[in-house]
């Protein structure tokens, strides 16, 4: 079995201007590896970076590396409609010190999958790194198949990882069943929180959680549990993360709820999302903190 690794999907805190709030962004890197997180996706999906400038987006590179550099592994979401954006922040964030990029497929047309292939071909080609896919199609419309991620790995030695965002296991499995036999190092990471354990025990490398924003110390134990074989705490903890997943139903987008959850556990960030996400209201706050209060005794 592999080492379990969660890596947090970090939120991106903006001020009321929507300006990067570097003070805020700072303390929530502090928050997780205080709880025992060693991972961070820079600008995924949580972290909205589908509506940060490419200024933005540097900046929030130049801030993991600062912060992280020696203490916690960070993979830069590079994703844009444009390859010559992709593979322009990929470079930019692997020359300053990032250990790794992601990157999910363009959105908006659904790739076919000669399409999707070419794509990642031109990003490998061009970018001097490792690369992690992010494969989400509920997002992008377009999947990355065992097949295609074979093909792929054939070809681009810097294809390192894969982020399987895909409701249930079965995807999951397929691609651990397609890679495992010839490359036994790639590194694939489940995209829903409540399937680390069956990622782990099938041969995986653990997952991306955007809980880890909020409940660090719970998927560092999680970690422990797993490399420690300690069975009986892996059923505990099963139980307390499939509780906690139900904040994901509060509010659609989570976004905005998940600022003012972390604003409860005394994060001095702010409740601003990129526009035109709203802000939480009262009542989904209320009923956080009280999924929150319920995990807590647990």
């Amino acid at each position: 079995m592999y080492k379990a690794q969660y890596f947090c999907p970090i939120i991106t805190c903006f001020d009321k201007d929507r300006n990067i709030d570097e003070a805020a962004q700072r303390s929530v890197y502090e928050y997780v590896m205080a709880g025992g997180i060693r991972g961070f996706i820079v600008m995924g999906s949580i972290g909205e970076f589908f509506a940060l400038s490419m200024t933005q987006r540097k900046q929030m590179a130049d801030i993991a590396v600062d912060v992280c550099k020696g203490r916690a592994k960070t993979v830069i979401g590079c994703g844009s409609t444009r390859i010559d954006d992709t593979v322009e922040l990929a470079n930019y964030a692997l020359d300053k010190g990032a250990d790794a990029v992601i990157i999910v497929p363009p959105y908006y047309f659904a790739l076919t999958e000669p399409e999707l292939e070419r794509w990642y071909d031109l990003c490998a080609d061009r970018i001097h790194g490792d690369i992690f896919l992010y494969n989400f199609p509920g997002a992008t419309g377009s999947e990355i198949s065992p097949a295609l991620l074979v093909r792929l790995l054939k070809k681009h030695k810097n294809i390192a990882g894969l982020k399987d965002t895909v409701p249930g296991f079965p995807h999951t499995r397929a691609l651990l069943d397609a890679v495992r036999p010839e490359f036994d190092d790639f590194c694939i990471l489940q995209g829903y929180d409540d399937n680390f354990f069956r990622n782990m025990l099938s041969g995986g490398n653990g997952a991306i959680s955007g809980l880890t924003n909020l409940y660090p110390a719970l998927f560092a134990q999680a970690c422990k549990a797993v490399d420690e074989g300690d069975l009986a705490e892996v059923a505990r903890l099963q139980q307390k993360i499939n509780k906690l997943f139900t904040f994901y139903s509060i509010m659609d987008p989570f976004h905005p709820l998940m600022k003012r959850a972390m604003m409860l556990k005394g994060l001095p960030i702010q409740p601003y999302c990129a526009e035109p996400m709203p802000q939480a209201s009262e009542e989904a706050v209320a009923k956080a903190a009280a999924l929150m209060a319920e995990v807590d005794a647990m």
